[in-house]
């Protein structure tokens, strides 16, 4: 990890109970806020971001542009980080504590006529985390996140945290 993200981090509370977490409340505009920390329920785990790449939907948002992400917005779907906590059941994802991961940003209803085909890129009611966010998957701007442990990504150990964060699996 490099020294301005462990710097970054240690500038964070997470002992407190909060993380800071970037939000967009309105177009072009950008600060960086305090919200509670979520811990992992069943089948999730949290993860304590290293790296968040910035998309084009990123940018489409902070313009007030994109058309399937409202401000308030809480940008970050191509991310990397270390497993720091894990839901009840995770495990039997092959995931553990300290694991290097990046995410598989999309979330798919999984019973549609396209995600039965097997096209869950053209799920018929297709979120993606840090686009169309709920209070569990606000976006990858943030000191940690949580995901459902079935879209977290083991990455190799020789791969870098900054590399993971490119690769959107």
């Amino acid at each position: 990890m490099g020294k301005k993200v462990a710097e970054a981090q240690a500038a964070g509370s997470a002992s407190s109970g909060t993380m800071r977490q970037l939000q967009v409340p309105e177009p072009y505009k950008v600060v960086i806020g305090k919200i509670p920390e979520i811990e992992p329920a069943e089948n999730e785990v949290q993860v304590e971001i290293a790296y968040c790449g910035i998309c084009g939907s990123d940018v489409h948002a902070y313009k007030g542009k994109h058309p399937f992400v409202p401000t308030p917005a809480y940008p970050g779907h191509e991310g990397s980080g270390i497993i720091s906590k894990l839901g009840k059941g995770a495990e039997k994802y092959g995931l553990k504590v300290g694991d290097k991961v990046t995410f598989e940003p999309n979330l798919n209803c999984g019973t549609c006529y396209n995600c039965r085909k097997g096209r869950y890129n053209i799920c018929l009611s297709l979120k993606v985390m840090g686009c169309q966010m709920t209070e569990r998957t606000k976006g990858m701007m943030a000191d940690k996140f949580v995901a459902p442990a079935n879209k977290v990504v083991k990455i190799p150990k020789d791969m870098s945290l900054r590399k993971a964060a490119m690769t959107e699996p």
